[in-house]
């Protein structure tokens, strides 16, 4: 038995024992009762069995009254979590009076329900329970089935509640988790239903990088145009002095510059091209929003699809 075991088990007996009650093997059968009671009750307690252990320290207390019995039924129920009735048995032991010779452990009994009583206190959660838009006629509020008034504090206890409204053929419910603590909260059941919000657009990024590109496609356009137009003079120059498709030795490096400004010129429009669908692209879509266009390059030239 540990030292607490210990401590509580002689607790108990003198609960009865010092009331006058004798706790030997020639006990009063309700006495004695009262005590294997207690005892069982203990062991149950100190296993964590609260809701068994509550209901031996009743049964014992309804055998032979002791304030002690009823401030163990009093922590059995606040370590199960049901405050509220913890609460109530805590105000009985600390507020029952007694007689001006009355044991030690019965005042003791006392005192402690008091200090733990003024303790919970403060860890019982409170609701306060407003409705709004009900409709006319008769309203039926109620938690977890039992009625209730409404926009008055009320005292639960700790964990899962189900608030109800009923008006007419219509009913609101709302689940709501309490935690021990909680000085006030606030349940609203609404009868009023929500607007529908319009869709907002997307939110579009910046034409920055649009115009990049664009500007990208007029350059690259414009040195097509200027190298395509140097191989063409360059190419007509040569092909003047040629005779019978037979040209001059001489001009064979201008024939090759004229080849070279060509190349030039195709890559600078295929580039240029690229740029301005890119840019075209980006003018449509562009970063930030939600639609994804689809570009691609046919026999026909660059095509691209997007969602507006």
């Amino acid at each position: 038995m540990t030292h607490a075991r210990f401590w509580r088990s002689v607790l108990l007996a003198a609960a009865l024992s010092v009331a006058g009650l004798p706790t030997n093997a020639e006990a009063e059968p309700s006495a004695q009762q009262a005590l294997d009671l207690a005892y069982e009750a203990d062991d149950l307690f100190a296993k964590g069995k609260w809701d068994e252990a509550y209901s031996r320290f009743q049964r014992a207390d309804a055998l032979a009254h002791s304030p002690v019995f009823v401030l163990f039924m009093a922590r059995s129920k606040k370590n199960a979590g049901k405050l509220l009735e913890a609460s109530a048995l805590y105000e009985r032991v600390a507020t029952e009076k007694l007689a001006f010779d009355a044991p030690k452990p019965f005042r003791a009994a006392s005192s402690d329900a008091a200090s733990e009583l003024a303790e919970l206190r403060g860890r019982i959660p409170h609701v306060r329970v407003v409705v709004v838009g009900a409709p006319p006629g008769s309203l039926d509020v109620r938690v977890d089935d039992e009625p209730i008034e409404i926009d008055k504090r009320i005292a639960l206890d700790p964990g899962e509640h189900v608030f109800s409204a009923k008006a007419m053929q219509l009913e609101k419910r709302e689940r709501v988790v309490l935690a021990a603590g909680a000085q006030e909260v606030r349940v609203e059941l609404s009868f009023v239903e929500p607007r529908a919000t319009e869709a907002k657009s997307p939110k579009r990024g910046s034409l920055a990088p649009g115009i990049a590109f664009v500007s990208l496609a007029a350059a690259g356009l414009e040195l097509g145009a200027i190298m395509g137009g140097l191989a063409t003079k360059t190419s007509n120059d040569v092909k003047a002095g040629c005779i019978d498709d037979h040209c001059l030795k001489s001009d064979a490096a201008d024939l090759d510059r004229a080849r070279l400004f060509a190349n030039v010129s195709t890559g600078a429009f295929v580039a240029g091209g690229a740029f301005m669908v890119t840019g075209i692209v980006l003018f449509v879509v562009r970063p930030g929003g939600e639609s994804a266009p689809t570009v691609g390059v046919g026999p026909r030239g660059f095509t691209f699809e997007a969602s507006f």
